[in-house]
């Protein structure tokens, strides 16, 4: 599994079902229809934890791209993000 954006679509591809998928990450622009979105100007991470899968490298505040390493067995990984702002 490979997971990577442009700070406006997020890209996460599939290699076993050989998809890729793509995400719009909201804007503040889109945040409409009465949604409680809150926007900062700091798009950096505090913590960057994984389940199912590791990551290839260390975590670093700056890093913006990483691999994650899932085993072949598993069916499921999940990506926990906190902002570096809370």
């Amino acid at each position: 599994m490979y997971i990577w954006s442009n700070d406006k679509v997020m890209w996460v591809s599939d290699e076993t079902a050989d998809k890729m998928f793509a995400y719009r990450m909201p804007t503040a622009s889109g945040a409409t229809g009465g949604s409680n979105f809150s926007f900062s100007e700091d798009s950096t991470l505090k913590d960057l934890q994984l389940s199912g899968a590791v990551l290839a490298s260390t975590f670093s505040a700056t890093n913006r791209h990483y691999t994650a390493l899932v085993d072949h067995t598993g069916n499921m990984a999940t990506v926990a993000a906190t902002p570096n702002d809370l």
